[in-house]
Parts: structure tokens; sequence; C-alpha cells
């Protein structure tokens, strides 16, 4: 069997590229796991730009240009690179003020407050940032709610937090989400060695086809019961290239890890951009590719096993997945989910090696009250440090073959 060994003899895991793609919670939740389990490491985070619910859906529709009413969403989705650049800053004081959601009770004076309390945390101590830089981009988020919509006994500011609000006016003001990223990254103060990166500049659509059915729209997808979902078909409009930037990081990555979370609108919503595949299939020789099977099935996966989830993977990567990373302790979850199995028979199908580990995290995932679409959401949660454990000691530096056999003794 062919080998497959990412890292030099002389080269130590803290000096690998790795790679993680998707959106949302699992993203975030294992972008700060490997954070605080592996600091040392360069880690690049591929996000989504399919997301319009919430929020993000709010502030794409009130941004976004009414000169093309054949693409209403034609403004960038900030909230997947906004989880996940509060996720990896270290920071935590300004990142939990970026995070918190307004409520209907929440008024101007509550935004500026928050405002305020933002702009202490990031202009003072060590890593204090240019004060009026930090002015200027929280009093552009301000001016930015002006334009938001009101509904009777709510407020503007309603289920936004100032994160979003933040980027949002960044990306109006520099006409990228990739560069507004960059700079909201630096207002967070990332660490030189983490970075996140939108995959792409151009606003889209996510479409799937389910046998005759054509669903619109990730909130939707995301909820829908896919009859087969082995067959069923992603793709987004208008066309959109993937950024040089993530198709730079990519095709430098040591290791490629996917995530857990939705297949559609998280993976298949970055691997379907142009230009994803060629840069996986253009990865640096002796690079791995590893996907973190998700805990429950959810509405568009039921039925698919571990097997199938990686094979599934690795249609859209153009390559094996190496290794597929699963939990191995079912008995963990709440009794009202259906667990993802694994089926030993089922072996090799879709990647090359199967490691097992306990990955349920011991206390179940709080979304915040105000969160409007925290419905629906499973409350199991992927534990970031058991899959760093496993990353670390079972993947990094590890060839195939070892893994192999030390998992047949």
């Amino acid at each position: 069997m062919k080998e497959t060994m990412f890292l030099d003899k002389d080269q130590s895991a803290t000096q690998a590229h790795m790679v993680l793609t998707g959106g949302g919670t699992g993203t975030s939740v294992l972008a700060r796991g490997i954070a605080e389990g592996m600091p040392d490491i360069d880690l690049t985070v591929i996000v989504a730009q399919a997301d319009d619910g919430g929020s993000t859906r709010i502030l794409r529709e009130v941004l976004s240009d009414p000169s093309t009413p054949d693409q209403p969403l034609n403004f960038p989705a900030v909230g997947d690179p906004r989880k996940v650049t509060a996720a990896l800053s270290p920071n935590r004081t300004a990142a939990a003020i970026s995070e918190k959601r307004f409520g209907p009770a929440d008024t101007h004076a509550t935004l500026r407050s928050a405002i305020g309390e933002m702009f202490e945390a990031v202009t003072s101590g060590e890593r204090a940032i240019n004060a009026t830089w930090a002015a200027m981009q929280l009093d552009d988020a301000e001016a930015l709610t002006h334009s938001l919509p009101s509904e009777e006994g709510q407020t503007r500011i309603d289920g936004h937090n100032l994160g979003n609000l933040v980027l949002a006016a960044m990306t109006k003001n520099s006409g990228s989400i990739v560069t507004a990223t960059r700079n909201y990254g630096r207002l967070l103060q990332l660490n030189n060695n983490h970075r996140v990166i939108p995959v792409t500049d151009t606003p889209h659509t996510l479409y799937l086809k389910d046998g005759d059915e054509v669903i619109q729209g990730q909130s939707l997808i995301d909820h829908h019961y896919v009859k087969n979902p082995e067959e069923a078909e992603l793709w987004i409009d208008p066309h959109a290239t993937v950024h040089p930037d993530a198709r730079i990081a990519l095709e430098d990555a040591d290791l490629l890890v996917a995530s857990p979370g939705s297949l559609w609108g998280s993976q298949g919503a970055v691997m379907c951009v142009n230009g994803v595949r060629d840069a996986i299939q253009n990865m640096k020789p002796g690079s791995s590719t590893v996907a973190i099977a998700n805990l429950v099935q959810q509405e568009g996966t039921i039925g698919m096993d571990v097997s199938a989830y990686a094979q599934k993977l690795a249609r859209y990567t153009g390559r094996e997945i190496d290794y597929v990373v699963y939990n191995n302790a079912p008995e963990a979850l709440p009794a009202d989910v259906t667990p993802v199995i694994y089926k030993p028979e089922r072996h090799h199908v879709g990647h090359r090696v199967a490691i097992g580990a306990p990955l349920a995290a011991p206390e179940a995932l709080v979304y915040d009250a105000n969160d409007k679409i925290k419905q629906g959401r499973s409350s199991a949660v992927t534990d970031p440090h058991a899959v760093v454990t496993v990353l670390r000691e079972e993947v990094l530096g590890q060839s195939t073959t070892d893994t192999e056999a030390r998992r047949a003794a």
C-alpha cells in the first residue's frame, strides 16, 4: 500500500501548515480547539460564503446592490468568517463582546456601550492596536445600523451581534470580504500563524438537486430531508472562483482537515466553488486529507454512515480521504439523536484509514438566546480537544501504514 506522509523526518508537527475547511459552529469550535491545543501550528481556515440565514441574511439583503434584481443577495456572507475569527482570537474579552447577540430590548445605547467595551478591549494591554483605526471601524459599524430594518416591538439591532455589524461595514468599505476578514482579524488581534480566508470574494447562492426537486439557499438546504444524499448534486450561482489567497493556502497545505458540520452548507459550500477542487488536487507532494465525521445524522444526511460521508467528500475533493475520524462512543450522545455509525464492513470506502475515538463533548452546546436560527440545531457538539489529540498523536507525523499496523495489532 502506498504510504502517506506529509511531514519530512526532520520536520516537527508544529511547523506543518494545516488548512481547515467549512463554516458554522463545527468549524469555529474545532478552530478554537486547535488554537488552544496546537498553538504553534500554522493554521489557515477557509470558510464558506453561502450563509443566507438570520443576521447574515438581513445584512446581505440590506447591503446588496439593487441594480441586479436577478441576484438579490449580492453582498457577501459575514457570519461564518466572523464566527471563526472570533474563535481564533487570543483576546477572549474582545471575542466575547463581538459574539454576544443583541435582543429585542436592546437599544442604540446598548450598541454604544458594546462599542465602548470593544474599543477598550482592543486598545489596551500588550497587544493593543491603533486606537484611531479601531475607532473608525467601530464607528462605521454603528453608522451601518441606521440602514437596518426594524419591526414593531423590535430595534434595528435585534438578532445581530457587534461582530457581524463590524465585518459588514468593513466589507462595504473595502469591497472585499477577504480583505475585510483580514482586517477583522487585525481588530481581534489574531496571532501571525492564524488566518481566516473566505473561499471567494464573489457573493452567491447555494443550490441542491435532490431527485426532481431543487432547493435554493443554504438555510433551506440545511433543513431539507435529502431523499438520496449520495446522489444529490450541489452547485452555486452565480459562478464564483476561489480567491487566490485561499487557493495558495490549499496548495501549500501539509494537512487538509474537513471540519464537522453540514455536508452541504459547510463542506460542500466550500468545495463546489470553482478552483477549490483543482487546488486540493495540486496540494504539495506528501500532503494528507482528514475528514472529521459528524456525531449525529442531520436532515440532509439521513442514512449516511461514516464511509458514505467520506466517499461524498472524496467526490468533492477529487482525491481519496486519507484519514476519517469518527465517534466510537455513540452511547455518550443524547437519547433523542441518531448517531453517525462506522461500519467495519465498509472499511476503505472513500477513505484509507479510519480512526475511532470518543468525540462527543461532555457538555451540550448552549446557543445564544437571541440567536434567531438556533432552532433545529443539535446540542451535541464534537469535542475539539479530542479531535486535536487524534490529529496530533495519530495523524501528524504518522504514515498510513504505521497507523493501520497499530490499529490491527
